[in-house]
């Protein structure tokens, strides 16, 4: 529970029957907020303080999620938990009608963790699974409850229904489009829809067609057999029925070619696997995006390499030309694409981005010229250690000068080749006083304490990652956290550092009060409990123990892993998580974690 609200949670709780009425008002204002704020533990922990509590507490718990987020693993959420699974029948039912969001994912993986024997079978048999035999299928591995989903969407609908109630929900995301079938024509309301799979999608577009509300279609798996059947979808999709579209594909020129047909798009990201995108010039006709993201996450052979690289060089105009023409677009992420690198950089100052991300730039020296004619809130910028076709101080000199004139800019991330210094880094405080993320490689062998200093030029940052072989202290990242008092800022503080050296943060030749003595002159440093205490997020990998050579970002191998675990740009689970099953090598050995 935040500390903040302890205090008055006490006050609250050690009220009399008479005054409970009273103050029910005040109650439902502070769940309102901790669901605003993201405090779904705590919300679960008020839900289980009285009868009183519960139907607020959970009344908002439901409209935000109504499955549990990673966060819900402390002991009172899980038995909140528990408890309503095994009694879905009465308890569950009077706040059905709250849902907003069901994400199918989350309530596998949670009946994955149960105890199926016990747990299991009566949630199961309550859904009127009438199969049921016994357990044992359900504990082979690979084990997935498709009909649980299913099940209890149609019981949203028939219990809504029943009621003479609409069917509120606005936020779907499931495995396949036939767990959805045939409840989902009952779902009015509903806004965004996920699938991981493409397969099946046999009527989808009748019925999509009649969600007069649904703006927003994700398709997570990549399956090249079933790329006919999205191709059909979406080409008879009405011409304004989307708003946002997200899809992983294989083969993708029907699709591209059947997107071409949505001119109200405004949201789009396209993650490409085996073969790039060839084919983005038939995408000319949406000139509507605020966001677009391109995405290449497989190693492409030696041939179909040239041939995109003969593309992007045949119609760079084209592809400059039409990021011109999104008059609108404010968000631009281009992942492992670097031949489109130069018409980005063609483009870049007729554009007025919020949002820039590049994975790959390939060195290009307009891109970095470019830079300077954009005053962003999110800037990222990832480097490949095997480039040089621009200086590296050259390129550290066009990024700064771009940086220190974007006084909007809240979140900078430079996974570069080149790192910062100590007197880089204190230039960049001043002129980008409300910076809240910093993720960069600090510059071998500056002085420990200089960096930390440096880093006190940042009253707002709130996540802080060091890129590189770093060789901090825990004593001194404490000694900064509690001079700094950056945890007590809004939102907490979130500390990576995914390459520390092991012999610097476990011991120091002093010894502070803090710590109990070793043998001889050396003392632990802090433990990672007293970390945690105070960070919102904290994790420390060690590298360098294995004599490794470091130089710039010798790791970009691995970018694609930390992407995925610690940048938090992934939209949720599924997606990271069929990246990471389905392709080992981004799940290469970062370093062993330490804390």
């Amino acid at each position: 529970m935040p500390s903040r609200f302890r205090g008055l949670f006490r006050g609250l709780a050690q009220v009399t029957p008479v005054e409970a009425t009273f103050n029910m008002d005040i109650w439902g204002h502070i769940f309102n907020q901790l669901a605003l704020l993201g405090y779904h533990e705590t919300l679960a922990s008020c839900a289980r303080l009285s009868k009183a509590h519960a139907e607020p507490a959970l009344r908002q718990l439901y409209s935000q999620q109504f499955n549990p987020c990673s966060s819900w693993a402390s002991r009172e959420s899980k038995s909140l938990w528990l408890s309503i699974i095994s009694n879905l029948y009465p308890t569950s039912h009077p706040y059905l009608t709250y849902v907003r969001r069901l994400d199918t994912h989350n309530l596998r993986a949670l009946l994955v963790n149960l105890d199926r024997e016990k747990e299991l079978a009566p949630f199961v048999r309550d859904l009127g699974y009438t199969e049921y035999r016994s357990m044992l299928p359900y504990l082979l591995p690979g084990w997935r409850p498709p009909l649980v989903a299913g099940c209890l969407l149609d019981r949203l609908v028939r219990f809504s229904n029943s009621q003479g109630l609409r069917v509120m929900l606005k936020e779907l995301t499931t495995r396949t489009w036939t767990e959805l079938v045939p409840a989902i024509s009952s779902c009015p309301e509903l806004v965004s829809l996920s699938i991981d799979s493409i397969s099946e999608l046999h009527g989808a577009a009748d019925i999509i067609n009649n969600l007069p509300k649904l703006r927003n279609l994700a398709f997570v798996e990549v399956n090249m057999e079933y790329t006919f059947e999205l191709a059909y979808l979406v080409s008879h999709l009405k011409p304004d029925q989307l708003r946002s579209f997200k899809c992983s594909l294989s083969g993708q020129l029907r699709v591209l070619e059947a997107l071409a047909k949505q001119t109200e798009l405004s949201e789009l990201e396209l993650q490409f696997f085996f073969v790039p995108p060839s084919e983005l010039h038939v995408l000319t006709a949406l000139t509507n995006l605020t966001s677009l993201t391109l995405k290449y996450n497989y190693t492409s052979t030696e041939d179909a390499k040239d041939e995109f690289r003969t593309w992007a060089r045949d119609h760079r105009n084209t592809i400059a030309n039409w990021l011109m023409s999104c008059k609108s677009l404010k968000s631009l992420h281009v992942f492992r694409l670097p031949f489109l690198v130069p018409a980005i950089a063609d483009a870049l100052s007729h554009l007025r981005l919020d949002r820039l991300h590049i994975y790959g730039t390939a060195g290009h020296e307009g891109f970095y010229r470019a830079l300077k004619s954009q005053r962003l809130k999110y800037l990222f910028i990832g480097e490949w250690s095997r480039t040089h076709w621009l200086h590296e101080g050259k390129r550290r000199w066009l990024v700064l000068g771009a940086v220190c004139a974007m006084p909007c800019l809240r979140d900078l991330r430079l996974h570069t080749t080149f790192g910062l210094s100590n007197k880089q880094l204190e230039r960049i405080a001043k002129h980008v006083k409300d910076l809240e993320t910093i993720s960069f490689h600090s510059s071998p062998g500056e002085d420990r304490a200089g960096v930390l200093r440096a880093l006190e030029g940042f009253k707002h940052l709130t996540s802080l990652t060091v890129l590189g072989l770093t060789l901090f202290r825990a004593r001194e990242l404490m000694q900064w956290i509690e001079l700094t008092r950056c945890h007590l800022r809004p939102g907490g503080f979130s500390l990576s550092l995914p390459s520390q050296g092991i012999s610097p943060w476990l011991f120091s030749d002093t010894n502070p009060e803090l710590f109990f003595p070793l043998p001889g002159n050396m003392v632990r440093e802090p433990s990672p409990e007293k970390f945690r205490k105070l960070l919102r997020f904290f994790r420390v990998c060690i590298r360098g123990d294995r004599g490794e050579i470091w130089k710039g970002n010798d790791y970009e191998a691995e970018e694609e892993r930390m992407f995925i675990n610690l940048w938090g740009e992934v939209e949720g689970s599924t997606a990271a998580l069929m990246i990471v099953d389905q392709y080992r090598s981004l799940t290469r050995d970062m370093g062993r974690q330490l804390a």
